[in-house]
């Protein structure tokens, strides 16, 4: 699935010189971002779009179009996957920010709607390129550069800020789990007086 999802989103030009980002200390060459529920294929369009080179955002399903749109200024994505229930709040929010994302890259996570494109339809169209992986090779640097996933704090002292975890970030931090696991538990999730289950 990570693979079709890949496939298709090159295919439909996710990555251009509109979607790049510029700064001096991350790389972000395009955001894919999932405005849904909590979905069965989250972790298939996480992996798709780092295949396609791009940087995935879940953003949480709550919001309202003004709170998207206050996003969307800051996110510059060029994909979006989205339930039918909340696409109206997308592209209200789209408008609000004066933000374009390009119908073909506005994919349905659940059932169909006319003039979009379904996840189940992108997946079945690039299925027989599952053979091709597309996973980009990198250096250290680059990998230390390269954002994987944009998440967001809760917002509790102010404005919701944007939280940049690149690709080191996320192996470290699942080392650093392993490595716990593995001195101070006797098997995953269980606990005793010792060892509690809870972790920072």
């Amino acid at each position: 699935m990570s693979t079709a999802i890949a496939h298709g989103l090159k295919h439909r030009g996710f990555i251009n010189e509109q979607s790049k980002h510029q700064s001096p200390d991350v790389d972000i060459d395009g955001v894919a971002m999932m405005f849904s529920p909590a979905d069965i294929g989250m972790s298939a369009i996480h992996y798709g779009t780092l295949m396609a080179d791009g940087t995935f955002a879940p953003i949480e399903p709550s919001l309202d179009a003004q709170s998207l749109s206050n996003r969307l200024e800051c996110l510059n994505a060029s994909a979006a996957f989205v339930t039918i229930e909340l696409l109206p709040t997308l592209l209200s929010a789209c408008n609000l920010a004066g933000v374009s994302i390009n119908e073909s890259r506005i994919f349905i996570t659940q059932g169909n709607i006319s003039g979009y494109t379904s996840l189940a339809d992108l997946i079945g169209e690039h299925k027989g390129l599952c053979v091709e992986p597309l996973i980009p090779l990198m250096s250290e640097q680059e990998l230390a550069r390269k954002v994987a996933l944009i998440s967001y704090s809760s917002g509790a002292t102010g404005n919701s800020k944007d939280i940049m975890l690149t690709c080191c970030n996320i192996v470290t931090t699942q080392l650093q789990f392993d490595v716990y696991m593995a001195q101070h538990s006797t098997g995953i999730y269980t606990s005793s007086k010792e060892h509690p289950r809870y972790l920072l």
